[in-house]
This record gives C-alpha cells, sequence and structure tokens, in this order.
C-alpha cells in the first residue's frame, strides 16, 4: 500500500552542502545535513543524513532516474 506523508524538512541547512551524485547512503562523509542521490532501478532515491553519523535519517523516492542539482530544491 502506498502512503502520501507530508512533512516540513529544512533543506535549506540540507543544501548548505550540495547535493551530490553517488552510491546513495555509502558516499556520506560524516558532514551534518548532507545529501546524496543514488538511481536504483527506475527510481531516484535521496538520502539526508543530518546529524553526522553517516547513517540515512531521511530517505525520498522520486519516480524515475533523475538528475538533481541544488536547483531542483526550492527553498523558502
Amino acid at each position: 500500500m502506498k502512503m502520501d506523508y507530508c512533512f516540513w524538512l529544512d533543506m535549506e541547512l540540507v543544501l548548505q552542502h550540495s547535493i551530490d551524485a553517488g552510491n546513495g547512503a555509502s558516499d556520506f562523509t560524516g558532514t551534518e545535513n548532507e545529501a546524496v542521490y543514488e538511481h536504483v532501478a527506475r527510481s531516484t532515491i535521496i538520502s539526508i543524513d543530518t546529524d553526522a553519523d553517516t547513517n540515512t535519517d531521511l530517505e525520498i523516492e522520486i519516480t524515475g532516474s533523475i538528475s538533481l542539482t541544488d536547483s531542483d530544491f526550492v527553498l523558502a
């Protein structure tokens, strides 16, 4: 079953460090508020580490293989 959730994420903090393409969470460097993404099958997975422990604290899956940059996120 697919469920939709609404949440607030301070992407301004996350994107203090640019979003990097790579191998997902295995590419975390231990920097606070870091975001990386990877392509898995027909999806793009964004992994976010907010506390620099190199573990994924939040994961977002986008349908389709999409290359992302900082400008893909609107900070309001």
